[in-house]
Order: C-alpha cells, then sequence, then structure tokens
C-alpha cells in the first residue's frame, strides 16, 4: 500500500530527495514522417492485412479521493513564493480585446471520424490550425480543411507514430500551439511493460500535412511502472507533460511524474531539452509532515498569455474530513523559473500551509454514477478528476464533472466549472457555477476554451434514459452573469450505444476537445462524441462517431485578419518586411508596432500605418515583438494579429587567423586555427589532397595528403557560412609551407630462408633518409648494417628458432627531426622430410586399410596422396587424402595400385611410394540354371565365379564331392539318370570362399526325350558389305520348328531386320518344349564386310534334305533317314534317330545385299554323339 512517504515503486524518499527528484534530459529526434508517409505506411499495413485488432484501451486503477483535515488547519503559517501576476481587467488587457454581443450560432459542422470499431474508447480529441482541423483518437487520425474536406484518408494511431519503437499506442492529445504556430502531439505507449514510453511529436510549420519530428521518451528507466493518461499543458517557454504511472506489477498507483520540454528546443527541430519531475516530486509539504499530500491527474493549464511566466498546475483528488459533507479540495501548484530549468512549488497562500490547497463553493459526490441512456444500459462517466484547464487573461479556468446530489445517493453526473484568479489564495474562486440538467439526465467528459474577451465555451456528451448519447455544447459570454450557460445541441445521438469488447464497462470518453480559432483568436471550435447508428443486433454492433461544431467570431462588427504577419529572421543590412490582410464591412487602418511602441514612417520605415510594413536596411536596433493593429473607423473597433519576433543577424566574418604556416613534412599533422563571428557553420578548404580532422571547427588540425607532402607548399581557407537569412559567405586564405620528409622506410620482406642456404639478401627502402642502420632481434651477422642492400647470415641460435626479424632504422634530413624504421621477418624454413615412410601393403577386397608417413619440414609441409600418379581426393571410402595417413575403407579391386605421398612446404617438395595390392574374395552373380538332357548326352558346367587366383574347386552332386572336379569347368558325358541333382562348386582363396549352386541337372528317360524336336531349314552363313559405318540390316527367313505345338517355343538371338556391326555376328535360333524343359538350337553366321570390300562370290545352293516318306519309320524308332540329291550328306552311324530333319530352300531366303553364300546348318547336341555336327 503506498504512503504519503513511500511511493508504489518502492523508493523511500526524504524531504531532500523530494525536493531534487527530477533529472535534465537530451532526447534526439527518432524520425521525421510527413503526412503523405504515414498514409503510404498504413497502405502497406493495410496491404499485409495487419490492420488494428479491436481492443479496450488501458486504464489504471484510480486511486480514491485523499482525506485532508483541511478545516483543522486554518491560519498555519504561509511560505515565501515567487510573485505571483495578478490578472488584467477585461477591456485593459490591450485596446482590442472586447467580448462577444451574442451567443455564437452553430454554423460549420461535420465529422471528424466514425467508428472503424478498433478501440473503446476513442479519447476524442482534435485541434484547429489556420488552415486544418485535425482529429487524433486511439483508432485514427484525420486530417481536413476548414470546411471538413478531407486532406487524405484517415491513418491508425500506430501509423500516426510508426517512426517510433513501440507496440501499441494509447491517450492521444493534439494541439495547436497560437504562440509558436506549430501543432505538437503527445501519445502513450506500452501499458503494463517495461517499454513503456511517452512519445512527443511536433509539426515544422502550421501545416500538418507537412513534416513532423518524433521523439521518445522512456517513462521509467527503472522499468516498475508504466505511464497513463498524459495531462498536456504550455506555455511561451515549455510544454509540459503529466503522467499518471502505475504499477507494471498489479497496476497500482505509484504517483504523478511529469517532462517539461524546453519549447525553443523543440522549435528548433534537433535535441529536445527536457526537465523530468521523478514520481513524489509533488508530496508537499515534505514528509513527515502529517498534512502533505501527492496529486492525481495533475493538470498543467494550457497558457496564452504570452507573457505569463509561471505554468500553472490543476489536480482536485482531495476531500476536506472535517467537515459534512466531505468538502471538496482543489490545489493549485506551478511550475517557476529556477536558473536554467523549472522548480515545481504548491502555490503560496494556502489555509493548509504549503499544499495549495483550496475549498471550492460547489459541492458535489466523488462517487458520480454512470449516465442513463436511452434503450440502453448505463454509460462509463470514470471520476471527478479535472478535464480541461487554461490560463487565460490573468486567470485560470478549468472544469471537471461530478456526482448530484452531493449528499445522499447521487443520479446524474454534471459539469462543474470555476474561474480561479491565482493571486487570490486562499480563496481564488472569482466565478464558479455547475452545467445540470436535473434528475436523470448526465453531462460528462467535459472540455473548455477561453477567447480574449473572456467568452468561454464547454463541449460535452449528455444522455438520459429518454435520451440518445449526444454531443453538446454550452457558451458564456464575458459579459454573462455568474449562472447564465447557454446550452446548444451539436449532434444528436442516433442509437443506443453499448460495446465492451472482451470487458465490462460501458467505456466513454475518456476526454473531449474546446478550443479558441487561432485565426480571430474569439470563436470557437469543438469536437464531441456521439452515438451512432448501430450497424447490427449483435453485441459490439454499436457504434460511436465524433463531430466538429464551429460557433464563429462572437462579435461580427470586428475586424478579421485573414493573413496574420510571420516570424522572421533578417540579415543586417537587408530588409525586415511584414504583411497582414484583414476584412471588416467598412473602412480599415493599421498600426505596426515593435514592443508595444507604435512605428513612424522615415527614411528606413515606410508603411507603419499601412498592411505592409518594411524596414531596410535593417539594423541591430529593430529587432523585438512586431504585431499590427487593425481598425475598423466607423466603430472603433480593432483586432490585434498575432504578435511575431523579428530577430537581426549580423553576416559572418573570420578574424584572428594565424599563418602563414610551416611544418617538417614528417608532421602527422599541424594545428591551424581561426576566429568566426556571426556564423550558422564555418568549414576549412584546401588545394592539395589531405584533410582536416575537423572541417567545420575554425580551430583543428591539417593532415597533409601524399601530394602536399611532394610538392612542398599548400592553401588552406578557413570559409564562415552567414547566419540564414544571411547568405553570405566569408573566406580567408593562408599558406602552409612543408620541409622535406622522411618517408618510405621499408625494410622488405617478409624473408623466407632455407636451411640449407647460408645467407639472405636484404633489401629496404628509405627516401629523403640522413643515414640508415639494420638491427637483428638475433644472433646473425650483416655484411655491411649501415646501407639498404646487405646480407644478413642467420646465427645458430637464428636457425633454432626458426625465426627473427630484423628492423631498418632511418634518420631524416635536418631540420626535420624524429626518427623512422620498419621491421621484417626472416622465416628460416626446413625442408619437408619422411620420418617413416609407408610400406607395400597387401590386402584382401572390403577391409580397411591405413597407408601411414611420419614426416617433417617448417613450416610443416602439406600432403597430397596419390595413385597411379593421380591425385587423391576424400570420398565416402577415402579420408585423409591430404593427411599424413590415407584411409581407404572398405577396399576394392580398383584401390590396387602404386600409391606415393607428396609433401610440399616453401623449401621443397618430397615424395615416396608404395605398392598396394587388393585380392578378391570368390564372387559370382550368376545365376543357377535348370538343364534337362537325355540319357547318353554330354553336358558342361562353369562355375561362373571370379576371384583373385590362386582358387581351389571343389564341385558337389547333392552334396558330395565329386572326382576330379577341382577346375572352374565340370563336362559330364555318357549321362545316365544317377548323373541327376543339384550340382555345386565350392571356389576358395586368402580372402574367403563360396559356394555356389550352378545348376539342377535332369537326365531324362528315353520315353520322355522327343526326337522330333528340331527345326526344317536353318539359314545359311550370309557374307555381304555394309551400307553405313554402323554397319547392314539384314534380313532372312527364320527356320520352321517341328513339332508344331503350343508347348514348343522358337527364339532367336538377332531377329530378322537386326542392324548388324561391320565383322562377323553368330545368330543362335533356340527351340524349347516346354513341357520337357529339352533345347535344340540352330546356328549360323553373318559377316559384314566394310564398306568397299568385295563379297566372295556365291557358292552352289545347299544340298536338299528328304524329309521321311509317309509311312515310313516313325520319329523315335532309333533310324536317320539320309538326304538325297546330288551332294548328299554322310550318313551317321547307326543309334538312336536323329530329328530335325527338312528342306532348306535358299531361294526363299532374302538379304539386303543379294548374296547368298554356303549354308551352314547346324543342330545342337541330340541324344547321342552321333547327333552332334
Amino acid at each position: 500500500m503506498c504512503t504519503r512517504s513511500i511511493l508504489c515503486a518502492g523508493i523511500l524518499l526524504t524531504a531532500a530527495a523530494l525536493a531534487n527528484a527530477q533529472q535534465r534530459l537530451t532526447i534526439e529526434p527518432t524520425a521525421t514522417r510527413t503526412w503523405q508517409q504515414m498514409q503510404d505506411h498504413e497502405a502497406e499495413l493495410r496491404a499485409a492485412g495487419r490492420a488494428d485488432e479491436p481492443r479496450d484501451i488501458p486504464e489504471g486503477k484510480r486511486p480514491a479521493p485523499k482525506a485532508v483535515g483541511f478545516s483543522r488547519a486554518r491560519g498555519a503559517a504561509q511560505p515565501p513564493g515567487a510573485a505571483v501576476r495578478q490578472p488584467t481587467p477585461p477591456g485593459q488587457r490591450d485596446d482590442c480585446c472586447v467580448g462577444g454581443s451574442n451567443t455564437p450560432p452553430l454554423t460549420t459542422n461535420f465529422q471528424g471520424l466514425a467508428d472503424n470499431n478498433a478501440a473503446i474508447p476513442p479519447d476524442t480529441m482534435g485541434a484547429v490550425g489556420p488552415r486544418h482541423v485535425m482529429t487524433m483518437l486511439n483508432t485514427q487520425v484525420h486530417i481536413q480543411d476548414r470546411d471538413g474536406n478531407s486532406l487524405g484518408a484517415p491513418v491508425s494511431l500506430n501509423a500516426f507514430w510508426s517512426g517510433l519503437s513501440f507496440i501499441f499506442t494509447f491517450d492521444p492529445k493534439v494541439y495547436f500551439d497560437p504562440l509558436s504556430r506549430r501543432w505538437f502531439a503527445v501519445v502513450d505507449s506500452d501499458a503494463f511493460r517495461a517499454s513503456s514510453s511517452v512519445l512527443f511529436a511536433i509539426s515544422d510549420t502550421d501545416d500538418p500535412t507537412g513534416a513532423w519530428r518524433f521523439y521518445q521518451i522512456d517513462a521509467d528507466p527503472l522499468n516498475q511502472t508504466w505511464a497513463d493518461y498524459p495531462s498536456v499543458g504550455f506555455n511561451n517557454d515549455w510544454i509540459v507533460i503529466s503522467q499518471n504511472m502505475f504499477s507494471n506489477f498489479g497496476s497500482s498507483y505509484a504517483g504523478v511524474k511529469m517532462w517539461a520540454i524546453r519549447k525553443a528546443s523543440a522549435l528548433a527541430g534537433g535535441p529536445i531539452q527536457v526537465q523530468s519531475f521523478e514520481v513524489g516530486f509533488d508530496i508537499a509539504p515534505p514528509p513527515p509532515d502529517p498534512n502533505s499530500v501527492f496529486g492525481f491527474t495533475m493538470l498543467p493549464c494550457l497558457t496564452y498569455d504570452a507573457d505569463e511566466p509561471n505554468l500553472y498546475i490543476v489536480d482536485n483528488f482531495y476531500l476536506d474530513t472535517d467537515v459534512t459533507p466531505n468538502q471538496p479540495l482543489i490545489r493549485l501548484s506551478r511550475l517557476v523559473q529556477d536558473g536554467i530549468g523549472l522548480r515545481w512549488e504548491p502555490l503560496p497562500g494556502s489555509s493548509l500551509a504549503g499544499t495549495g490547497l483550496f475549498e471550492t463553493p460547489l459541492l458535489f459526490s466523488f462517487f458520480q454514477p454512470d449516465a442513463a441512456q436511452r434503450d440502453g444500459g448505463p454509460v462509463a462517466t470514470n471520476d471527478p478528476r479535472v478535464l480541461s484547464a487554461v490560463y487565460r487573461n490573468g486567470h485560470i479556468w478549468l472544469s471537471h464533472t461530478g456526482g448530484l446530489p452531493a449528499t445522499g445517493s447521487a443520479n446524474r453526473t454534471s459539469i462543474f466549472w470555476y474561474r480561479l484568479n491565482p493571486g487570490g489564495m486562499p480563496a481564488p474562486v472569482v466565478d464558479a457555477n455547475v452545467i445540470d440538467s436535473g434528475p436523470g439526465i448526465s453531462n460528462y467528459f467535459p472540455s473548455l476554451a477561453v477567447n480574449c474577451g473572456n467568452d468561454f465555451c464547454i463541449g460535452f456528451s449528455r444522455s438520459s434514459s429518454m435520451i440518445y448519447v449526444q454531443a453538446m455544447y454550452a457558451v458564456r459570454l464575458g459579459s454573462d452573469a455568474t449562472e447564465f450557460v447557454q446550452l446548444g445541441s451539436l449532434k444528436s445521438g442516433e442509437s443506443a450505444y453499448f460495446k465492451t469488447f472482451s470487458g465490462s464497462e460501458n467505456r466513454w470518453g475518456d476526454y473531449s476537445a474546446t478550443m479558441v480559432d487561432p485565426v480571430d483568436d474569439r470563436s470557437f471550435w469543438t469536437l464531441q462524441q456521439y452515438a451512432a447508428q448501430r450497424v447490427g443486433p449483435n453485441p459490439n454492433d454499436s457504434r460511436w462517431g465524433v463531430w466538429w461544431g464551429y460557433l464563429p467570431t462572437l462579435n461580427g462588427n470586428l475586424p478579421v485578419i485573414n493573413v496574420q504577419p510571420a516570424p522572421q529572421a533578417v540579415c543586417l543590412g537587408e530588409a525586415i518586411s511584414l504583411s497582414v490582410n484583414a476584412s471588416a464591412g467598412g473602412a480599415l487602418e493599421y498600426q505596426w508596432t515593435r514592443d508595444g511602441i507604435d512605428l513612424t514612417d522615415d527614411e528606413r520605415v515606410s508603411g507603419a500605418t499601412g498592411p505592409n510594413l518594411t524596414i531596410s536596411p535593417a539594423i541591430e536596433a529593430d529587432a523585438g515583438a512586431y504585431r499590427c493593429r487593425v481598425t475598423r473607423i466607423d466603430l472603433d473597433l480593432c483586432t490585434l494579429s498575432n504578435t511575431v519576433p523579428v530577430g537581426t543577424i549580423s553576416p559572418a566574418t573570420v578574424t584572428n587567423l594565424t599563418g602563414p604556416y610551416q611544418a617538417c613534412a614528417a608532421a602527422e599533422s599541424v594545428p591551424v586555427s581561426g576566429t568566426v563571428n556571426n556564423a550558422i557553420a564555418s568549414f576549412w578548404t584546401t588545394t592539395g589532397d589531405g584533410s582536416f580532422a575537423s572541417p567545420s571547427s575554425p580551430t583543428t588540425d591539417y593532415i597533409p595528403g601524399p601530394a602536399d607532402r611532394v610538392n612542398g607548399t599548400v592553401d588552406l581557407t578557413l570559409t564562415a557560412v552567414s547566419t540564414p537569412p544571411c547568405s553570405r559567405e566569408v573566406s580567408v586564405t593562408t599558406t602552409l609551407t612543408l620541409r622535406p620528409i622522411l618517408e618510405a622506410v621499408d625494410a622488405g620482406g617478409p624473408y623466407v630462408l632455407c636451411d640449407d642456404a647460408a645467407s639472405i639478401v636484404i633489401t629496404g627502402t628509405a627516401a629523403n633518409a640522413g643515414g640508415v642502420t639494420w638491427r637483428s632481434s638475433g644472433d646473425g651477422g650483416f655484411g655491411n648494417a649501415s646501407v639498404l642492400s646487405t646480407t644478413y647470415t642467420p646465427g645458430a641460435n637464428d636457425r633454432r628458432l626458426g625465426r627473427i626479424e630484423l628492423t631498418l632504422a632511418a634518420t631524416p634530413i635536418p631540420p626535420c627531426l624524429g626518427a623512422a624504421s620498419d621491421t621484417a621477418t626472416v622465416s628460416i624454413l626446413a625442408s619437408p622430410s619422411f620420418s617413416v615412410s609407408p610400406t607395400d601393403q597387401t590386402v584382401c577386397e572390403g577391409e580397411t586399410v591405413q597407408l601411414v608417413a611420419l614426416t617433417s619440414g617448417r613450416p610443416a609441409p602439406t600432403f597430397q596422396w596419390l595413385r597411379d600418379g593421380q591425385p587423391l581426393s576424400n570420398s565416402s571410402s577415402i579420408s585423409g587424402a591430404n593427411g599424413a595417413t590415407l584411409t581407404i575403407t572398405p577396399v576394392t579391386a580398383n584401390d590396387a595400385g602404386s600409391y606415393s605421398l607428396r609433401l610440399t612446404n616453401p623449401c621443397g617438395t618430397r615424395e615416396t611410394s608404395m605398392m598396394l595390392n587388393v585380392r578378391r574374395a570368390p564372387r559370382t552373380t550368376a545365376p543357377r540354371r535348370d538343364l534337362t538332357r537325355c540319357i547318353g548326352d554330354s553336358v558342361t558346367l562353369e562355375a561362373d565365379i571370379d576371384g583373385t587366383e590362386p582358387l581351389t574347386w571343389v564341385w558337389t552332386r547333392n552334396g558330395q564331392a565329386i572326382g576330379g572336379g577341382s577346375q572352374p569347368r565340370l563336362t559330364l558325358t555318357g549321362l545316365t539318370a544317377a548323373d541327376t541333382g543339384l550340382y555345386a562348386v565350392r571356389a576358395s582363396n586368402a580372402c574367403g570362399n563360396m559356394v555356389r549352386d550352378v545348376a539342377v541337372l535332369t537326365v531324362a528317360r528315353p520315353e520322355v526325350c522327343d526326337p522330333t524336336l528340331g527345326f526344317q531349314g536353318c539359314p545359311p552363313d550370309l557374307v555381304l558389305a555394309a551400307t553405313s559405318a554402323a554397319g547392314a540390316t539384314v534380313q532372312f527367313a527364320p527356320p520352321t520348328v517341328v513339332p508344331s505345338s503350343p508347348n514348343v517355343v522358337l527364339s532367336a538371338s538377332h531377329p530378322p531386320g537386326s542392324v548388324f556391326p561391320i565383322g562377323d555376328t553368330q545368330v543362335t535360333f533356340s527351340v524349347t518344349d516346354t513341357t520337357t524343359g529339352l533345347t535344340r538350337e540352330c546356328t549360323f553366321k553373318i559377316s559384314v564386310l566394310a564398306p568397299g570390300s568385295n563379297a566372295p562370290p556365291q557358292g552352289p545352293p545347299p544340298p536338299p534334305i528328304v524329309p521321311p516318306p509317309p509311312g515310313g519309320t516313325q520319329p523315335g524308332q532309333g533310324q536317320n533317314n539320309p538326304p538325297t540329291g546330288p551332294n548328299p550328306p554322310s550318313t551317321p552311324s547307326p543309334g538312336p534317330a536323329c530329328f530335325g530333319v527338312g528342306v532348306v530352300d535358299g531361294a526363299a531366303l532374302a538379304a539386303t545385299a543379294s548374296m547368298l553364300a554356303l549354308v551352314s546348318w547346324r543342330r545342337r547336341r541330340g541324344r547321342s554323339a552321333q547327333c552332334n555336327d
């Protein structure tokens, strides 16, 4: 729980600490942006789908009113304080400011922004300038002209502040300052977070669509509290921001923190000078005084009296508990100029000494009720904190809300306003009244403005059970009685409003905006919130809107100044030009004043009584505050223009330029200096190629360039730039002479000496040297240490260390002083060598092999392994290709070869070689074959296993070794049924062994062997010439197979129409009986000769082969039928019947070369040897 002396942040403040709880800061601008850039950024956000999500604006927990025993302490001693300026009665402030003659009508009115459903509440805030109207809400920012025309699409509040670093922004405030003619804005960021900041922006001109400069102030560098609800005020010298600070942990109230920005620094556009008042600065009287109090929502006044030095602050969360009902109290305090900064103090004269508290004449309940509305639930009206405070015409004007009746149960919220004389303590109230619409009708969130004639306007919201929430205004003329206030409706409510998003409170406000028109200082503008038409039946379909209203000049007979004079600074000797543009219903006269004294025309001044004033040539005495009084002659009514400062600027001068300068060219820099006066900037230039250490400083160093040192002389010029608006530049030139310098001392190197060399030649350079000397860090010796090029012979220790440094020292040629030196290194290297060389190795395929060498050398040599003379590189199986150990895993036959290791360093290359032999274990990829042969046939089985010799072989049938089977080929002749079985072979060598199942051999019984299986007509051998480099395409007729059966299949190694290459190609036709597995083959040869070769002559056609006659011996009866014809073939010996007999019709064969060769008919081995070819 917070006490008066212990802040919620946990800091115990003594009285001395409270008096000095402030800091001075310099804040650099973080960004500069124009209205167009903000709109572009908003478009980028929307294109990226990053529009603001609906959010409930953060709100700190409001503390209870502070209980004060005020009545018991009356009459306490009053401490001394700074003087209070007494207000000047109306009519004596100047001879033009008069109050209104009647209640102003509402003329121009238009919407500022509609509800985009992005935030509640909107925190209604806006400002009006000479040509623009600006609306700034929690949702969006909108700039319009004074007729309501939009000057570009609205942007989100975050987009307006996008040049700064934050997570989200809230609680915006924006103002047009008529004293400086600038816009400025304030917003908070990052509630409940350590990154909480106060953001400040100021426009470069009175046009808010131009450039703005943005600044970011860390709300709490200790990251314990966050800033909420900015209260903003200003005077001619300061812009003050007050914040309620809440703990980041639980959001309990910590106190008020305040920042004062020196307005001149903000207007300059560079860094702003800020004075911060830390939490607890306002505890007064200091603890342990039992009457000490501290504030909540301390509101600095918007100060429009340019000559008021103090900046007053108002807060009202206090109750006198000595009376019943409790008496509300208001505290007045102020910021007083104290040296270069400000000092805060309670306003002197309070009945409770040192507190600044006084009693209000109006009673109200601090526990004000929420406002009723038509067709809807209650609308939050917040609390009675001061919402608006203005210092005008020597008085403080303020407004707040409170509950009525003051005793019992309050049934409505009403608006209370006051006019205070700060010099009237302890009873400063001059006027006070309440805007009360009666039971059940609430008025809330007021904002107040006062013009130069003490007319005031209050804008606010109103609702009841019979009224939708509507926008209202109230006007009281300076000449009216205290109790008279004229009410008017700005914008009627359109439907019930209830929207909470994820919260429970139907929030409204949290404030509104009302201001005096800066064009005439009499008319009023107000921006108020109203309940707009709902968009649907859902809970959050309610909509609000904000509406601008303009109440024009209260006295229509006054001259109106349409164009105000502009501040200016003039160069001495040039012209001052000031102008106003005014209009009225009658003739006008003009009078220009400087510092309040009327000007008259003379030899330098013209237009003193006209709209355009000219003073030329300007002198220093012309500087001052200028103003024009415009008078309507027939009614003797006048209007004063804005007071504008005019400054005179002296042109720049350059004096006291020392020189001409002389220096040794060895100097790195030469001091040069001069004096500049009345200059906004100065800069050095040179005719040489050197540079200045600080070219914009009148006192700096010149750093000669290489050409300067060669040429020997260079001109140096100091130029002063007059302060704008003076446009003159003044320059003075002097000469720098550089004497010969010692330069380019270089010891050469680095040098490298191999261990087999006795000495090394070293060569240095040194320009303009008077003498040179070589020195060594080692124990070697120089041939001649006093010349630039000599020899160096390393000593024993040099060779042991391997590195020494040689220094070349050079002395300059007089008169230059100082010497120069340079150091080079000599590295003594050792040639690469092998301590242990790799040796020959023989390994089995699949193993891991390492080839290892031990080496030496300085520097350590690089490694490169080679195989058969080709460099190796690391891969999935090779590592260490560039190291002393080469590893190969797994080794394959391809890795066998001659390996060498090459060592290299700057002293040479060494190489050694060895052999790697790789043995291959037995292996095969051949599949098992299933064979069927007839009894009496022969068969040859191939092992089809390869591996490194020597290999040993063991053949088995059905697992039993076969005698004589010790070779990779097994031939069986005269097959019998006993030869049927699984044939396997075991191959072994030094790297392993393997067993392969070669074939399953089936020896068929005689009744199974089909003697008719074979061919009729095997094609003859062909010889033909190639038709291209690829060979020739050959067509031929395939043989006819017998018997004709679906179980008999013909296949060919080369089908007809294949392309045959140059050379001999064997063509094989195979016929297989799929039921028995028996196979017969027919083979012939095709020879393709190279192009241009002559084919051999055609031989005689082959003899016909006659098939058995009808009714003759049937196949399978053991008899062959010999062919008949001119050249019958030999008759085979008796035995089983051969098969495949038929006639070959040579004329039926077709070949692309049209040549026939000898027929070679061949049958595959039959049941017995007699069937062989």
